[in-house]
């Protein structure tokens, strides 16, 4: 049980629209119901209360620069940033503090219990919470213009879906290495979880989302080839394709034009010619003004918080670069970019070892990929638990070498 406590308190962001599609909760928002922060805080409480005092004063001094030199930085730097511009990042500041650093925590914690594979049947439940969430949302889908998820938005749709079909896709894959839900387990329960797999990519699409596409992708081509399908990946792409055709044909007309409507958005930036930034909701701004911001300090940047209220100024609502390695760039400059390339892709690389070393590991693939691809296109690293988590789940977590020099 507290095993699925911390998996819904790393994904309670996702979580939450998915259960108010389920039970038909109307959240407006923040200023007409505290309902979303009680849900977080109590979940991110819960969660530290099961890890104990002892537990965490032991993860802080076993792991010092996660889970004390950062938040004592960001602390400091928010601070810093605060008086020196004298604007507001409360906001960011507070959902770091109550989704971020728990989630680093919890990260730790799991990784010295015994690894991601303690979390493999409270994925499988997040799978099914999910789907859920999303097919109760194709009702509204049919009388609204856009696809949503409770208080959700299409891009986040986008992503609950997507995250659902590669925890799925995980589990179809590479399932026999991992305790699973005894209901998935079974051979009924396999063929139920394959025709999931149609309705999870369908409602990505419908979704009109643009990241959620792209995880999907991407993670369909890392588990089939961490999986061993290389030769298989043309047959599943293809038969994917008719389910999802197929599926769209016997459908409603009214859900039909919506997903031809939204699917339109999902590709309409793929030109003749390559990528058209134009076509991405302003990105192509958000980009040439981050790249001004850049060459006009290249070695200083703007603070880790006050990069948002410099971009937000120059384009007029738009506080994210909505790119990890951008959004690094802007905060410290070129050093500190470099620094953070380096640290990604020890990440990346410690993250493959561990995949390699134990066989239920592949579940660390989907937890992984959702954050990357995530701040590839959207977002901020200091708003996203998942990120967090991955990296402290995947650092903590021993590798060979890491065995021999305990032992000796």
């Amino acid at each position: 049980m507290r095993h699925l406590v911390f998996a819904f308190a790393v994904f309670a962001s996702m979580l939450f629209p998915a259960i108010c599609s389920i039970t038909g909760f109307d959240y407006e928002g923040a200023a007409s119901s505290p309902a979303y922060i009680l849900f977080v805080c109590a979940l991110s409480g819960c969660s530290l209360l099961l890890i104990g005092l002892r537990r965490l004063v032991a993860l802080a001094s076993g792991h010092a620069f996660l889970a004390v030199v950062c938040p004592l930085a960001i602390t400091l730097l928010f601070l810093w940033d605060t008086g020196r511009l004298g604007s507001d990042f409360s906001t960011y500041y507070l959902v770091y503090l109550a989704l971020c650093l728990p989630s680093t925590y919890i990260g730790l914690h799991i990784a010295h219990e015994g690894g991601v594979r303690l979390l493999s049947r409270a994925m499988d439940v997040i799978m099914l919470v999910f789907t859920a969430g999303l097919i109760m949302a194709v009702p509204s889908m049919l009388l609204g213009s856009r696809a949503a998820i409770g208080p959700a938005t299409y891009q986040i749709m986008s992503y609950i879906a997507a995250v659902a079909y590669s925890v799925n896709l995980c589990g179809l894959l590479c399932g026999q290495h991992y305790d699973r839900l005894a209901v998935l387990a079974n051979p009924i329960g396999r063929v139920a979880c394959e025709c999931l797999l149609a309705v999870q990519v369908y409602c990505c699409l419908v979704s009109g989302g643009r990241g959620g596409f792209v995880l999907i992708a991407v993670s369909t081509l890392v588990l089939l080839w961490h999986a061993g399908f290389r030769h298989r990946l043309l047959r599943l792409a293809l038969g994917v394709g008719v389910i999802v055709v197929v599926g769209a044909m016997v459908m409603s007309e009214a859900l039909v034009g919506l997903m031809q409507t939204n699917m339109a958005r999902t590709f309409n930036y793929i030109s003749a010619s390559g990528i058209d930034f134009g076509k991405t909701a302003h990105r192509d701004y958000i980009f040439l003004q981050a790249v001004e911001m850049m060459e006009e300090r290249p070695w200083t940047g703007y603070g880790l918080f006050g990069n948002f209220a410099e971009l937000n100024r120059r384009t007029g609502g738009h506080p994210y670069a909505h790119n990890m390695f951008i959004e690094a760039f802007l905060q410290y400059g070129g050093g500190f970019l470099i620094a953070f390339v380096a640290g990604f892709f020890k990440f990346v690389g410690r993250a493959r070892g561990l995949c390699q070393k134990e066989a239920h590991n592949a579940l660390l693939i989907p937890i992984v990929l959702y954050p990357v691809v995530n701040l590839m296109f959207s977002n901020t690293y200091l708003a996203q638990p998942l990120f967090w988590f991955a990296v402290a789940l995947v650092t903590a977590s021993p590798l060979g070498e890491d065995l021999t020099e305990e032992s000796g």
